[in-house]
């Protein structure tokens, strides 16, 4: 933050509906590390530009803490899924106009410009606290560090050649390995309340998909849900998990989007990093959120 950066506030309902357990909001705390960010950014003269995500309204300044007042005099920009080409070229243009110069871009000799571009993501609202990405656009005064490459081989060296005999595959891995997982499964909580899942896996290919979970099953879930209806007037009773990703022998690595049965999402992304057991029968893991940022327990078992 040191050489004047563009800072872009992504503003979410959490950006002033985060609250402690004790009711207070997060932003009114001088510890909030959100609040932190941004007081550091005016202090050392960054150009701040509020953007507005799906359905928000720029606060007015009886809404913000008096030292963050500051943010309801720029004039915000939009930056929307639904109008998201749009949105980014108003936000381009806007930059330009302040004086920020576009990067050239320089491309290295064979650089594949025939290979087809990675494809789009959707923005999502995220679940969980402090959700508000600040994105410092210029130099922050890093020493750039160089990254050792491998030496080359030289000429008149010679790779040698290992022969390995092939290890044994142990019975229960093996059963594992060729388990046939797609059907029916019991997802079950800590709590021991079930949700129906469904597995897909053709080959090294999987894909699952949850019974809808109701909200009021989980804190979390359940604040997220009022926030929404109160900033939003969106409501959400009931989320879907739906995941795909890969199967490598007897693991599962998936990336789950979380849905409402009422059509909104994503509101959280994340991953499953899943273990079959040896007789095939039971899926144990982790699931890791994006919004919350952390991990939780996972265990499925076979539905009769």
């Amino acid at each position: 933050l040191g050489a004047r950066p563009v800072v872009l506030l992504l503003m979410t309902p959490d950006l002033l509906g985060a609250r402690l357990a004790s009711g207070a909001r997060r932003i009114d705390q001088a510890d909030d590390p959100i609040r932190g960010e941004l007081l550091t950014a005016q202090q050392r003269g960054a150009l701040i530009i509020p953007l507005l995500t799906e359905g928000m309204q720029a606060p007015n300044a009886e809404s913000l803490p008096e030292a963050l007042r500051f943010l309801a005099e720029p004039h915000a920009l939009k930056l929307r899924t639904e109008d998201w080409a749009n949105d980014l070229k108003k936000l381009v243009d806007d930059l330009e106009a302040q004086g920020v110069e576009r990067v050239q871009e320089t491309m290295p000799p064979n650089d594949h410009r025939d290979q087809p571009a990675p494809p789009k993501r959707r923005w999502p609202v995220y679940l969980g606290s402090g959700l508000v990405l600040l994105v410092i656009l210029a130099s922050l005064d890093m020493e750039e560090n160089g990254v050792p490459t491998e030496r080359p081989m030289a000429a008149t060296e010679t790779t040698p050649t290992t022969h390995v005999q092939p290890a044994e595959t142990h019975p229960a891995t093996q059963a594992a390995m060729t388990a046939e997982l797609s059907g029916a499964w019991w997802s079950i909580d800590s709590q021991n309340r079930r949700t129906g899942v469904r597995l897909l896996v053709r080959d090294q290919e999987a894909e699952l998909r949850s019974d809808p979970i109701p909200v009021a099953w989980y804190p979390e879930w359940h604040a997220f849900a009022q926030r929404l209806l109160s900033s939003q007037g969106v409501v959400i009773n009931q989320v879907v998990y739906v995941a795909q990703g890969e199967r490598f022998l007897n693991s599962l690595n998936l990336r789950f989007e979380v849905f409402s049965t009422e059509g909104v999402g994503p509101l959280d992304t994340g991953s499953f990093t899943l273990n079959v057991s040896p007789d095939g029968r039971e899926i144990h893991g982790q699931l890791w959120s994006n919004g919350d940022q952390n991990h939780l327990p996972v265990r499925m078992v076979r539905a009769p």
